[in-house]
């Protein structure tokens, strides 16, 4: 009809806009090929300069064409004044650029590069852009970094940035990045003097009323959660040597965590020469032993490992002459500060009102761990099940942490000799439900005997690298497929792997080679030839029982 504008149909649209990003695709390539000739000929005129600026207008993402631009800064004499002036304009650029897209990783570095360059950079400028992006979006960790690196090259005060933290975080309590740097600004201004807490011990409880009303506000909200659980869970212990026994042959030492082979044994002040090794095989490890090729003598007055400049003394062991200990002092947490169980009684009513609220029940459990660990092990442990039963998504994390748990609190109670020495050799942790030894493996090193039959270990069988001193190792009914992961116990004699479900050969010859056994237990495991199987380790080791 006359006088109508015509309505394009959904396909001439299309077709149109196809076209258009045809042309433009074209016009891009062609660019890109002008300034990479540019490059090739090591022209660093003003032409790159403009053509490489219309490009990133549209496409601010292009790595390569911001490296092109910075290539062209380092390589032209230009006077300083009219360098400043152009480095002014590639501020301007990039500005423009973060329009289009405000969390391009090399737009905020090309930003980043330029006020590097700048001999005095405009810091309120940069602060004030800093403002208006995190107003626009006060989650944009770009947009955080670039402010904490203005920050420091400005030399804003560190009690300006806490109160801009604090301020952002009250009008918005879900910011991942303003808790964040809250927590490194508070450890610089108020630093503790204590190995349990991360911060000085009055801000420290400010901050737990501070998160708890967050929590309290919006309690799905994961970012102040995570930041409480900072404040719970920081443990700087000064001690990383946990125990080390010497015999007349061999040095054991067992550390709380991995660490690398820095340590030296001394007899009567004198340095004694001897062959470490890791008990995992690799250059970090918690547990290391040393076996000498001579026999130490009886008559050494003063013992002691020297390791990050402290010396480590042993003393006699009142059941062996001829074996010495050094056992680390036990470390108190802050289980009776009255914040903590205050948060814990405000935690487990939040867990009342909100009963779907994962947050809230995890939360009670870190609580409780710091508070009374051993004490409140019936109430863990029914929190975890909580845990399973509203977030079974994340089940196995929770069954994880549950085996840790369980396996700390069954390490626990060691009886100690006077001298420091563990009477116990032999450790039954059968029925446990267990799926990890992880952070628990130094505190497994000195044991003979361990019983870990029917549990849920399964392959994670490379966690039980520091049994060394094991003579004799139940892993029978924990669903065990392969052992393929399994490490290297040098004094292991009896290995029991009844009812899993094992059947390669090779991994079976394999560990046979590895370990001087007197007995292997594999029966009720579906190996389809156990004849075979039972000749092929006899093939390797004549003197060993075979249970198949």
């Amino acid at each position: 009809m006359h006088g109508r504008v015509k309505v394009r149909t959904t396909a001439e649209q299309e077709k149109i806009k196809q076209a258009e990003r045809q042309k433009k695709a074209v016009e891009f390539k062609k660019g890109v090929e002008l300034v990479f000739e540019k490059r090739k000929k090591q022209k660093w005129d003003d032409e790159i300069l403009l053509i490489t600026e219309k490009l990133l207008v549209r496409h601010p993402d292009v790595y390569t064409l911001w490296n092109i631009r910075r290539e062209t800064f380092l390589n032209n004499n230009w006077s300083d004044e009219e360098r400043i002036e152009k480095l002014e304009k590639e501020l301007s650029l990039t500005e423009s650029s973060l329009r289009e897209n405000p969390k391009s990783y090399c737009v905020w570095h090309q930003r980043t590069w330029v006020i590097e360059h700048l001999p005095n950079p405009n810091w309120k400028r940069e602060i004030d852009l800093c403002n208006k992006c995190l107003n626009l979006d006060e989650r944009n960790f770009h947009c955080w970094d670039y402010r904490r690196f203005i920050a420091s090259k400005a030399n804003v005060p560190d009690t300006e940035e806490l109160e801009f933290t604090t301020t952002k975080i009250l009008n918005n309590f879900s910011n991942y990045s303003s808790w964040h740097l809250r927590s490194k600004i508070l450890q610089k201004l108020y630093p503790s003097n204590v190995h349990d807490l991360p911060i000085r011990a009055d801000k420290h409880d400010e901050e737990l009323d501070l998160v708890m009303n967050a929590t309290f506000t919006d309690p799905n909200d994961s970012s102040a959660w995570f930041y409480h659980r900072w404040l719970l869970d920081y443990w700087k212990s000064p001690l990383k040597l946990w125990r080390a026994v010497l015999t007349k042959t061999t040095l054991t030492a067992a550390f709380h965590k991995e660490v690398p082979c820095d340590f030296e044994l001394f007899l009567n002040d004198k340095k004694y020469e001897c062959e470490w090794k890791s008990a995992n095989g690799k250059n970090v490890s918690a547990a290391w032993y040393a076996v000498f090729e001579k026999a130490l003598d009886d008559d050494y007055k003063k013992i002691f490992l020297k390791f990050e400049g402290n010396h480590h003394e042993f003393k006699p062991s009142i059941k062996s002459s001829s074996e010495w200990i050094y056992e680390s002092t036990t470390l108190s947490g802050n289980h009776n500060n009255p914040k903590l169980n205050e948060q814990l009684e405000n935690y487990q009513t939040l867990a009342k009102m909100e009963p779907c609220n994962k947050w809230a029940r995890l939360t009670s459990i870190h609580l409780m761990l710091n508070i009374n660990p051993i004490g409140d092990n019936s109430k863990i442990i029914k929190e975890f099940g909580e845990l399973i039963r509203i977030d079974p998504l994340r089940a196995n994390y929770y069954k994880d942490m549950c085996s840790k748990y369980t396996l700390y609190y069954n390490l626990n109670p060691i009886d100690v000799e006077p001298d420091g020495s563990d009477n116990a050799c032999d450790i039954n942790l059968s029925n446990l439900e267990l799926t990890s030894i992880s952070s628990q493996e130094p505190y497994l090193t000195f044991y003979r005997e361990v019983n870990f039959s029917n549990n849920c270990i399964e392959n994670r069988l490379h966690q039980l690298y520091t049994l060394q001193q094991c003579v004799k190792l139940d892993l029978s009914k924990n669903n065990i497929s392969s052992i393929k992961s399994f490490p290297t116990l040098h004094n292991l004699r009896v290995l029991l792997l009844h009812e899993n479900q094992i059947n390669n050969y090779e991994e079976v010859c394999d560990l046979i080679q590895r370990h001087n056994l007197t007995k292997i237990d594999l029966q009720g495991n579906p190996f389809l030839d156990k004849e075979s199987l039972v000749s092929k380790i006899k093939n390797i080791s004549s003197d060993v029982e075979v249970v198949a």
